[in-house]
């Protein structure tokens, strides 16, 4: 058996239309939903899914999994073509091992590119 490493995952959205506000809650809904589609129900529970941080105003967030299935999470995102009947596209920015250097990769993306 295999050392499972946790992984965080920096990711950002686009939202076509700006005023619709999508929230923590229907984010993580849309990643279960689609990653069961995807991979089914065992599969999924093995990913260890869950949103670490989630930045409304930036429209970014963190999500931890673990290092055997991030490149599971990382396609359900791309995945992803609408929340609440509005289209969105998902990115994942980055990959790291630490939240730390995540954050600090964060500040600098979010810096450069707003």
């Amino acid at each position: 058996m295999h050392l499972q490493r946790q992984r965080y995952v920096l990711f950002e959205y686009i939202v076509e239309n700006p005023e619709v506000v999508i929230t923590e809650k229907e984010i993580i809904r849309v990643i279960w939903k689609t990653l069961i589609k995807l991979f089914g129900e065992y599969s999924a529970y093995k990913t260890g899914l869950w949103m670490i941080e989630f930045d409304p105003l930036q429209k970014s967030g963190i999500i931890r999994c673990n290092n055997i299935t991030k490149d599971r999470i990382i396609a359900t995102i791309a995945f992803i073509s609408s929340i609440k009947e509005t289209p969105v596209i998902f990115h994942s920015i980055k990959t790291s091992g630490t939240i730390k250097k995540l954050k600090e990769i964060q500040k600098q993306f979010f810096n450069k590119h707003r």
